[in-house]
């Protein structure tokens, strides 16, 4: 009986499998016949509209010619169809038969050997490879199916038996935490027929992300979708073509580039605090912090020329790819981005549209930079005109990449202008700059890496300020020390005092970056990180063959009570002990309390805040930004961003949570976000009690 049940699931699963593949390839073959002559919803249309060019000719043939013998393929393993002679002949034995009331007409379907499930899975493969060329998901579901098949390899690291992607998906956090629990630091798992290994140790994290990062790449890495609206910027890419886009924006993240950013900073929280949070009120923070990094990053990215009259158009081209890409990533990309939904048809027209928008932007950036400096003079306001003259001077003192001045009026070189003046004339490099296409997936990879992650951390911070209301006096009142009492927005008492810090400010105020810290530690954005094997490799003493996913996971790092001292608390204060050591030893406990009771320095060593995000952090467990190469390059704009808007926060209302509220729970999905943070959000006036709303609190809408 067991074996019978084992064949039927076999048997089973095998036609549904095919029955998977012959639907996928008649949908390749519809969006194959209409994708040259349509704007709407299309494999190679996420291609195209990033300016790639429209596909060639034969390579549309090879997509058709691919689907057809595809479907041809699958159609080997289908239940035969009755026939007219079947008919007849059912019909007459019937009658013939007094035993027999069935009207069956099919012989019944082959059963498949292991020979056949081998050669539909190559077939696949095969026949997939032409369309590879223009729709790169069509590799990713080949490789996919042969996988499925494939039985685990002999020295794969132990772990949970079955398939675990059901529970996976279920509650991603629970799951990592019991598979440590139950299997180890490393562990083997197989996900949706996937190979994947979950790693908590320290040095094999090292290995994978420092010691031979070149052997683990981004492509192929499973549960990690790419996006037509990040194109293939730093975070998809590999090989030459990612060394050569991080050399190109390198420049663009150095600790100069990134403080000229701290005016965007500082002015849009001055807007949320003079605005929405300007009167007693119940908030989402979630949605305060979404609207108010967006502001940021598209201030950095662009300057100037998203206010004004175009801020309009630009900021709604934006806002509304960001709401499509937001709800695709609060379903986890279950849905891949080419399926023919009515969702993914308006998120493709929403990313055309911006990309309209983006290339005039970059058009326009390279017409005035070509422009001699007297004409790009003329197109200023002529009360303007000195202003503009006045800070060319001072931009000739400050070294820009590139050795060209920003175009952008009254302000410094925004990150469009550190690109465009980007040259790849390092060792290797060959002198040349960024394309309008690899401009766009930057600029975009840009705005989608410090846009959601950012409002993700701002969330953590103050539902956590919020629920220790002393830590956020203490940043308050270190806020005052270094800013003094800020500048007022009102008259008398009712005078809403903001400091607004400044790049120079940010190193001052030790405790506000502890509490950024402390919360990336416990709510880290980027819970897990993806590598694939780029060919077999040894990994942690186990043999992983080529295209196995690894799964670095720094939440599991970051609560580790084998590594951390008390790893669920919330305390800012770990990062400022002198030590350096997230966990102390015992003689270094006994130390700490001998010098306690005769006033002795415990110790001259820094805080471990000082080194916190070099390589993988103090104990080789702290990796909030990731490690190695390929390292957030935006780390230093995200660490300034965080603690400048803290500080503000901090110093100008008062968080709390609501009556009968259970704290915010994380909600991981390709990252970690709080699922509920409403907060009362009460401003400090002057001298005076703020006013309050209907009942004490005025909400939201």
């Amino acid at each position: 009986m067991m074996m019978s049940s084992t064949n039927f699931l076999v048997t089973s699963g095998f036609r549904v499998s095919v029955a998977l593949l012959h639907s996928l390839a008649r949908g390749l073959a519809m969006s194959a016949a209409t994708a040259p002559a349509s704007r709407g919803f299309a494999p190679s249309r996420a291609l195209r509209c990033r300016g790639r060019g429209e596909e060639t000719a034969a390579v549309a043939r090879s997509r058709r010619v691919a689907a057809r013998d595809l479907v041809a393929s699958s159609r080997r393993f289908e239940r035969p169809r009755a026939t007219a002679s079947d008919d007849a002949s059912t019909s007459s034995s019937s009658s013939s038969s007094s035993s027999s009331s069935s009207t069956s007409t099919a012989p019944p379907a082959p059963k498949p050997t292991p020979e056949d499930i081998a050669s539909v899975a190559a077939f696949f493969l095969e026949t997939t490879a032409a369309a590879t060329a223009s729709v790169p998901l069509v590799g990713d579901v080949a490789r996919a199916f042969a996988r499925a098949f494939e039985p685990t390899p002999a020295d794969f690291p132990p772990g949970p038996p079955g398939d675990a992607a059901v529970e996976l998906a279920a509650d991603p956090i629970a799951f990592i935490v019991k598979t440590q629990r139950e299997h180890g630091d490393v562990v083997g798992l197989r996900l949706a027929g996937e190979h994947v290994v979950l790693v908590s140790d320290p040095d094999v994290v090292r290995d994978v992300a420092i010691d031979r990062a070149d052997l683990f790449v981004k492509e192929g890495t499973a549960f990690f979708p790419g996006s037509s609206l990040a194109g293939e910027g730093l975070l998809v890419s590999d090989g030459e073509k990612w060394a050569r886009q991080r050399r190109l924006s390198n420049p663009a993240f150095r600790a100069a580039a990134v403080d000229a950013y701290a005016t965007a900073m500082t002015r849009a929280g001055e807007r949320l605090l003079r605005g929405p949070w300007s009167a007693r009120t119940i908030r989402d923070a979630y949605a305060d912090f979404n609207d108010l990094t967006l502001e940021i990053v598209a201030d950095a990215l662009f300057g100037a020329d998203v206010r004004g009259a175009r801020a309009k158009e630009i900021n709604a081209a934006i806002a509304e790819a960001f709401e499509f890409f937001g709800k695709r990533s609060s379903s986890g990309f279950i849905v891949p981005e080419w399926a023919p939904t009515p969702e993914n048809a308006g998120y493709a027209a929403a990313v055309a549209r911006l990309d309209d928008a983006v290339y005039a932007l970059i058009a326009e950036r390279r017409a005035k930079r070509e422009k001699p400096r007297y004409e790009r003079l003329e197109l200023l306001d002529e009360d303007r005109e000195d202003e503009f003259v006045e800070e060319e001077e001072e931009e000739e003192e400050e070294e820009v990449p590139g050795g060209s001045s920003s175009t952008t009026p009254s302000r410094g070189p925004d990150l469009l202008d550190r690109l465009l003046d980007a040259r790849d004339d390092g060792d290797g490099g060959d002198g040349g700059g960024m394309t309008d296409a690899s401009l766009r997936d930057e600029l975009m990879t840009l705005m989608v890496a410090g846009q959601e992650t950012s409002a993700i951390l701002l969330s953590w911070c103050c539902a956590l300020l919020a629920q220790h209301p002393e830590v956020a006096e203490r940043c308050a009142a270190e806020a005052r020390a270094v800013l003094g009492d800020g500048s007022g927005g009102g008259d008398g008492d009712d005078e809403i005092e903001i400091a607004s810090p400044t790049a120079e400010n940010v190193g001052e105020m030790k405790y506000v970056e502890a509490v950024v810290l402390e919360t990336m530690r416990l709510y880290p954005p980027a819970y897990m990180v993806g590598r694939c094997a780029a060919r077999d490799v040894v990994v942690g003493g186990h043999s992983l063959r080529k295209g196995t996913t690894i799964l670095i996971a720094p939440y599991l790092l970051h609560r580790d009570a084998r590594r951390w001292d008390d790893p669920d608390a919330f305390d800012p204060e770990r990062w400022l002990r002198p030590g350096g050591a997230p966990k102390k030893s015992e003689s270094e406990s006994e130390s700490e309390s001998e010098s306690a009771t005769d006033d002795r320095p415990m110790t001259d060593a820094p805080p471990m805040a000082k080194g916190a995000l070099r390589g993988t952090g103090p104990g080789g467990v702290y990796l909030p930004f990731g490690a190695g190469p390929r390292v957030c390059i935006g780390t230093g704009f995200a660490m300034m961003e965080a603690t400048i808007l803290v500080a503000m926060i901090a110093s100008t209302v008062d968080l709390k949570t609501l009556p009968g509220r259970a704290p915010p729970r994380p909600r991981a999905l390709i990252t970690l976000r709080p699922d509920n943070v409403e907060l009362d959000v009460i401003p400090k006036r002057r001298g005076a009690r703020a006013r309050t709303g209907v009942g004490g609190v005025a909400r939201s809408e």
